[in-house]
């Protein structure tokens, strides 16, 4: 199965999807363009089709059995929660240290998965920064090259991060469940990530934007998803959090 087709040349790549999308990297600018318009610099550019292989598969069965285990995680978290079931005894100092510690290593690994999943791809990731949106803080890595690939390899890319951190959930579930309390810090910046509040271009922002909408599409409907995303984004991740670490 084509997925699309890639453009090389000195001057500038090029990808063109199935569905007529065109992004263009030119002069280390990432934009959405018509190809028509850069014939001239095509003409002698290597040109190759992008074909589904076996990596795409393995990789979309990650991509839907990591959402199924997150969801089932974060189900779990907040059954404990609104139950009362947390069973992990104190929550002392050393539980807020070891919920941080989790958090932090899941941060890490987070970030790190976004680059390798470019990387899988034969893309390369940018620097990692750190950002502030409102009073959320943010680790991130530019994954920009990702423009120029395909959507299923783009949601691979955006979804990786949370991959990774479903993989360390339920590592903690299987082998320490006495201590499953000290993943809602962790859970949240899941959340954090995935809830595509259009103020913060998160991992759910850039599935929703590049992955599953049509570019004609985004200008009109991206408006309502900024409510909807900064509404679910505060309830469910701020309360979790705040119950998690002063309980």
């Amino acid at each position: 199965m084509k997925l699309g087709r890639y453009y090389h040349s000195p001057q500038i790549e090029l990808f063109e999807n199935t569905d007529n999308e065109v992004y263009v990297k030119k002069g280390g600018m990432y934009f959405f363009s018509d190809s028509s318009l850069f014939q001239k610099e095509l003409n002698s550019s290597d040109a190759r089709e992008i074909s589904c292989g076996p990596t795409d598969y393995i990789a979309i069965v990650l991509v839907l059995g990591s959402f199924l285990l997150i969801i089932s995680e974060i189900t779990f978290s907040y059954y404990l929660i609104f139950n009362d079931k947390i069973s992990t005894g104190k929550n002392d100092a050393s539980t807020l240290f070891l919920s941080m510690g989790f958090l932090c290593i899941n941060i890490f690994l987070h970030e790190i998965a976004h680059a390798s999943w470019l990387r899988i791809w034969q893309r390369k990731p940018g620097n990692i920064k750190i950002r502030r949106k409102f009073i959320f803080p943010m680790i991130v890595v530019d994954t920009s090259d990702s423009y120029l690939l395909p959507r299923n390899r783009r949601l691979a890319v955006y979804a990786g991060g949370v991959m990774m951190n479903s993989w360390t959930i339920f590592l903690l579930w299987m082998i320490a469940p006495q201590y499953f309390d000290i993943v809602f810090p962790t859970i949240s910046m899941v959340l954090y990530c995935l809830i595509p509040f259009g103020g913060i271009r998160n991992d759910g922002f850039h599935i929703l934007f590049s992955v599953i909408l049509k570019r004609e599409s985004i200008k009109n409907q991206r408006s309502w998803v900024d409510i909807v995303g900064l509404v679910m984004f505060s309830v469910l991740m701020l309360y979790p959090l705040l119950v998690s670490l002063f309980r």
